[in-house]
């Protein structure tokens, strides 16, 4: 029984501890998606070759921060399993099993990590207003409608 107790404790303790490395490279996700984001706006202005290594070095960070996510994620899970095997069955008040299931990566999304066909993008951005403005037009069309 006691050696039952320290390998669930030991679980229990592994488990924050890749939770807590699984939240820093979510946070350290984010903050270089603004570098990628700033790296395209740049390019944006000045499509050069410079700013195009750039942008593709910082989306290339990003490919890899999510592939460390994944790993963390697949660690956590194989760590909870473990802790199932003895019987325990981790509650977390926060969430419902329905939201972790329709989750999707913390709000990350793949798409933004591939590497963009620029001419399609920076028609897109530009266009970007006027469809913001467009939209807003046709709700207000729609309003009138019913």
């Amino acid at each position: 029984m006691e050696n039952m107790t320290k390998e669930i404790s030991e679980l229990l303790q592994q488990i924050r501890q890749v939770e807590n490395e699984h939240n820093q490279l979510v946070d350290e996700y984010f903050k270089m998606k603004d570098n990628v984001k700033h790296a395209l706006t740049d390019l944006n202005n000045d499509p050069s070759s410079n700013n195009l290594n750039m942008y593709n070095h910082y989306v290339t960070l990003c490919e890899s921060i999510m592939k460390n996510i994944r790993l963390k994620r697949l660690s956590l899970t194989n760590l909870i399993c473990n802790l199932h095997e003895h019987g325990i069955y981790l509650d977390d008040e926060n969430e419902s099993d329905n939201d972790i299931n329709s989750s999707t990566d913390e709000g990350i999304d793949e798409h933004s990590l591939s590497l963009i066909d620029h001419s399609s993008k920076l028609s897109s951005l530009n266009n970007s207003d006027d469809n913001n403005n467009n939209n807003n037009d046709d709700e207000i069309l729609d309003d009138h409608l019913l």
